[in-house]
């Protein structure tokens, strides 16, 4: 049954018009194709509506996010502020750094905290280098995990000046025989030999050949307290001695120091903490724009930070240092067991050497001591790069001041007293390994100066026989700019052409490694004299042990002591006898060595009778 849309009564089938209403009613039989009709339209609309609505999601996924490629705008203009933010940052950092990192640490930091971080720095630096040079010390001298063992050839080549030769020439009245001869003769002498050390003893022998073999030969011998025995084996059986029982022998000494590198470090790093710790109590002063010349080394622009610390303070950071060291159980045995390897005679343990420091600190001089001052001053860039330090003491009547200026691969230090320089070194290297190395000692009160120089080229350290060894070239001259050493000695020997040259001459060292071998030559350049070349071939060998030889005191030829002791004088009469012996078989079968000798008047006859007075 229908029902009127307008109003709702019910309808017959059939009825076309409402009865209550009027209301015209529609056939059902057509409205069902209309209801189908509709649905079928939403049916069809439903999946376009979908696409669209797929369609309109997809663009604004594409939006916020772009395929790789294909950035939006929005991210363009992100990616492009972020860039500028991190250039922008990179700028204000490297300015940071390079024109304010100096003056905003010491804003942040106030002046006296940054004077202090600078001498924390300072003084750990000067201690690890401290320690680097010792184990680079150490590392060149034997000991028993580091034995060496090398043999090696030699020889010696003398050329005189022509100047000087005609000299000599004159002074013989016009024959230069001798002269020749002499000179040919040392030429022709060649030597080779061996060693063997350890950090117990070294055993030497050098034997030197001429043309006809063997002339001498020398055996060596030294132990750890300082005893040496020299034999002359073609000359004598009797071992010449050499003893200083109040000190040991250096190079043995030294290597017996022991020491753990890092707890050294530690321990003197404490040592300089009672200065560091009083250095923001004393007098800080700041002052910019500031300018140093040390030698070749101009500093401008600097910021120069001082710290000025009385005497007061100075002893009272004495005797702080000594407290430290009292206490420090590792340095105090340190010391005190290195004293006795040099000193065995002097022995002391560690609660004497306390007992040491107890006194030195009771000789220091009073807190309220002012009559002297220390001032500390660095010279720092805009960047915080320390470029040159100096140190200033002063009292009522004098003043002394040490500059050290210091860049890449260059360094250079003066001395002034009372303004006037009297010292100056300086190192500059021109390459990676060349460069000049300098050191000058002035008079202030008058323009008189004078010292060595170093030029050095391809310079390097190299393992050779379990030892490090410089190589290069390195040519020792005088450097004396205004003639004062050259006047004095010109002045003393007026006739002798070669003091005019002093200046020119020259010490040069070549050191090289080739096939295995240490090549070293060293010539001897004196201008207006002669030229003397000394070379030799080194290669490493197996080190064996080292026995020293047994003989009794009173067989011994003691040098350094005169001569006194027991049978003494009966050995000098039997070494001498032995000498003249030697020297008349050798003038028998060596005829260079010969005719060399008789052209001064000596030859075999009259060394046999002299050789008879003597027995």
């Amino acid at each position: 049954m229908a029902t009127c849309k307008k109003c709702g009564a019910e309808m017959e089938n059939g009825q076309t018009i409402c009865s209550q209403c009027g209301e015209p009613i529609e056939n059902s039989s057509e409205s069902q194709p209309a209801v189908a009709d509709s649905k079928e339209n939403l049916e069809n609309e439903a999946p376009a509506q979908a696409l669209e609505e797929e369609n309109t999601g997809a663009q604004h996924a594409q939006e916020a996010f772009p395929q790789r490629g294909q950035p939006s705008p929005k991210a363009k203009k992100i990616a492009i502020i972020a860039a500028c933010c991190a250039v922008l940052l990179f700028i204000c950092g490297f300015a940071a750094k390079t024109y304010f990192a100096r003056d905003l640490k010491m804003m942040m930091m106030g002046n006296g905290k940054y004077m202090q971080a600078l001498e924390k720095t300072c003084t750990e630096a000067i201690t690890d280098r401290a320690v680097g040079s010792l184990d680079m010390v150490m590392n060149q001298l034997p000991a028993k995990k580091n034995a060496t063992a090398e043999e090696f050839k030699g020889s010696m080549h003398i050329d005189l000046d022509n100047s000087f030769k005609g000299q000599i020439k004159q002074q013989l009245g016009g024959h230069d025989e001798i002269l020749n001869k002499t000179l040919d003769y040392i030429n022709s002498i060649t030597m080779e030999g061996s060693s063997n050390v350890n950090n117990q003893q070294m055993q030497g022998n050098v034997s030197f050949n001429d043309k006809s073999g063997k002339l001498v030969s020398v055996n060596m011998f030294m132990d750890k307290d300082g005893k040496y025995l020299v034999q002359l084996p073609e000359i004598s059986k009797t071992y010449l001695s050499m003893e200083n029982m109040q000190t040991a022998n250096p190079a043995f000494a030294v290597s017996k120091v022991d020491y753990d590198s890092n707890k050294l470090k530690a321990s003197l790093r404490a040592l300089t903490q009672p200065y560091v710790e009083a250095v923001q109590n004393g007098k800080i002063t700041v002052q910019k724009n500031q300018s140093l010349k040390v030698e070749d080394i101009t500093v401008n622009n600097a910021a120069k930070i001082s710290v000025t610390l009385s005497a007061g303070q100075m002893n009272r950071i004495m005797k702080k240092t000594l407290e430290v060291l009292k206490k420090d159980d590792y340095l105090c045995t340190y010391l005190s067991e290195n004293y006795n390897a040099f000193f065995p005679n002097e022995k002391i343990d560690k609660e004497k050497f306390k007992e040491m420091i107890d006194a030195f600190a009771q000789q220091l001089g009073s807190d309220t001591d002012e009559k002297a001052a220390l001032t500390v001053s660095a010279y720092v860039l805009a960047d915080d790069t320390q470029v040159a330090r100096s140190y200033e003491i002063s009292e009522a009547s004098a003043k002394v001041t040490l500059n050290l200026a210091f860049q890449k691969k260059q360094f250079a230090a003066n001395v002034l007293a009372d303004g006037k320089e009297c010292f100056s070194a300086k190192l500059l290297y021109n390459t990676a390994d060349s460069g000049v190395m300098q050191v000058l000692i002035k008079d202030k009160d008058k323009a008189q100066d004078a010292g060595l120089k170093i030029d050095f080229a391809n310079a390097k350290m190299e393992k050779f026989a379990n030892r490090d060894i410089l190589l290069g070239t390195f040519t020792l001259s005088l450097y004396d700019p205004k003639g004062t050493v050259q006047n004095a000695i010109q002045s003393s020997l007026e006739r002798n052409e070669w003091a005019k040259n002093l200046s020119k001459s020259t010490i040069k060292l070549e050191n090289s490694i080739k096939n295995d071998q240490l090549l070293s030559n060293c010539t001897f350049d004196l201008k207006g004299l002669a030229s003397i070349k000394m070379s030799t071939q080194s290669k490493p060998k197996t080190s064996n042990a080292i026995t020293m030889p047994a003989v009794k005191e009173n067989e011994v030829l003691k040098m350094v002591s005169s001569g006194t002791g027991e049978g003494q004088e009966e050995l000098q009469k039997k070494y001498a006898g032995d000498f003249m012996a030697y020297l008349s078989e050798q003038l028998g079968k060596d005829k260079d060595l010969a005719d060399l000798l008789q052209q001064v008047g000596i030859n075999k006859t009259m060394v046999d009778f002299y050789r008879a007075q003597l027995k």
